[in-house]
């Protein structure tokens, strides 16, 4: 049921549109699990179970619905409330429908007690019980005795849905785009997912808002330039346009954007890394380890090593590590350890040391 790809990586477009398939030919199965980080998908293929099964936007409108929100705590599922819910015959629907938001029913290990329960409701559901129940759930976990159970059983469901590589999100950029009758240059379109984070949802949004930009001034072609006017102005952009003022050596605009971030109060560590982060991709492109780094990110990444010297880059990646053992052993000042860090960046040869190596 989970598919994996050459790269060992769940395919989680191919997942959602195996499970939407299966859902629109009529084979809807008595459960499903819903999980994973890329929770766009999760909604989007709830949507749709929500419009098959023709209930409202809010499910507990429905007699023939109850919910069950468990709040990540798996002792907060009421086992007998839910197993006698699950027996209860409907009255205005074809099913009985049981909605478990977080129960961590497939991510931790069951007492001796919630595996009767577990049994008792898996009994349930492969019998003719009028029954469909959907867990949304923040993660599972593969190795547990429930879940190897609960994949081996017919008529259920579980679908993981990891976030996609870029790869495949530039291509569903792609479609969407061209479905609207948009075009857009190759740059701009390998700059998205980078720029959203990988997050589907994301993506969703900024197409939308370039498609009401790109209608409103009748234009067809969406290039960096556009994309770079309408992108959402929020922390993430601000991180990603001061990676690239550190990387260009641009140090107004680096000092512009590290100013939004502390205004934000992106903390510390945080800023820290994604810095070392980003001096180290800059390393490896130097000495051209750049394997799974996209075409557009990986011109940029180019143009900005040829700012730095091999053995400043490895310099600057363990002064990255000093300034995190300076901030969090209290050695120096969220302020003093970010401003040395950017005078170190800009200039190299400043001798500043805060630990020993």
């Amino acid at each position: 049921m989970i598919r994996k790809s050459k790269n060992n990586c769940t395919d989680s477009l191919v997942i959602y549109k195996q499970a939407l398939q299966e859902l629109h030919s009529g084979n809807v199965k008595t459960a499903y699990v819903l999980s994973g980080p890329e929770n766009f998908l999760v909604q989007t293929f709830r949507q749709e179970l929500r419009k098959f099964l023709k209930l409202p936007e809010d499910w507990r409108e429905q007699a023939d619905v109850h919910v069950f929100d468990c709040d990540n705590n798996l002792s907060n599922l009421d086992w007998p409330s839910f197993l006698s819910e699950c027996r209860m015959p409907p009255f205005f629907l074809e099913r009985r429908i049981m909605l478990v938001k977080k129960s961590d029913l497939f991510a931790r290990a069951l007492t001796n007690e919630q595996q009767k329960h577990f049994a008792e409701f898996v009994e349930l559901l492969q019998s003719d019980c009028p029954l469909l129940c959907l867990f949304i759930e923040d993660k599972i976990d593969v190795r547990l005795k429930q879940t190897k159970a609960w994949q081996k059983l017919s008529g259920v469901g579980l679908y993981n849905f990891e976030l996609l590589d870029e790869a495949t999100l530039t291509a569903w950029v792609q479609k969407s785009l061209t479905q609207r009758n948009l075009s857009i240059t190759r740059d701009a379109l390998n700059s998205l997912p980078s720029r959203c984070e990988n997050s589907l949802a994301r993506l969703q949004s900024e197409i939308n808002k370039l498609q009401l930009y790109c209608t409103a001034n009748r234009v067809t072609t969406i290039d960096v330039k556009t994309i770079d006017s309408l992108l959402q102005a929020d922390l993430q952009a601000n991180v990603f346009d001061f990676l690239d003022a550190l990387g260009n050596k641009n140090l107004s605009a680096a000092l512009s954007k590290l100013n939004a971030l502390r205004r934000n109060r992106e903390p510390v560590p945080v800023i820290l890394l994604l810095i070392a982060r980003h001096m180290r991709e800059l390393f490896l492109v130097k000495n051209n380890a750049t394997g799974g780094i996209n075409a557009w990110k990986l011109r940029k990444l180019q143009e900005q090593a040829g700012m730095f010297a091999n053995q400043d880059l490895q310099q600057l990646i363990m002064f990255c590590a000093d300034c995190d053992f300076a901030y969090k052993n209290g050695i120096l000042a969220e302020d003093a350890v970010l401003d040395f860090l950017l005078a170190k960046i800009f200039q190299t040869d400043l001798p500043i040391k805060f630990a020993e190596n």
